[in-house]
């Protein structure tokens, strides 16, 4: 049984097909584009209403936690785009360079 990814990457190869008629290498089949910040709101993070981050590039790329606008909270994304907003527990704040809640420095 293939994992949620893998079926993600198979379906996006299968489109890529049908629209362009022929194979690319398997090299660029594995490339894929991860959304750049300018995809953030403009409080500096991501949102599950205005701008979720839980696409099908950022799970291909096993990319499940971001930051929100809210410094004790963050966004976790299932492997099938369901966004979710956790908080960090009290007295804790997002660290998004290791993606975990820790103490503020």
């Amino acid at each position: 049984m293939r994992s949620p990814i893998e079926i993600l990457i198979l379906y996006k190869t299968a489109f890529r097909l049908l629209d362009t008629g022929s194979r690319e290498s398997e090299e660029e089949e594995k490339k894929i584009p991860v959304k750049e910040a300018d995809s953030k709101d403009t409080n500096g993070g991501y949102s599950c209403e205005e701008n979720s981050p839980c696409n099908i590039e950022n799970i291909a790329n096993e990319q499940f936690y971001f930051a929100t606008a809210s410094s004790d909270k963050f966004i976790q994304c299932d492997a099938w785009g369901g966004c979710h907003t956790l908080t960090c527990e009290d007295g804790l704040v997002w660290d998004d360079l290791i993606k975990t809640c820790g103490l503020r420095t």
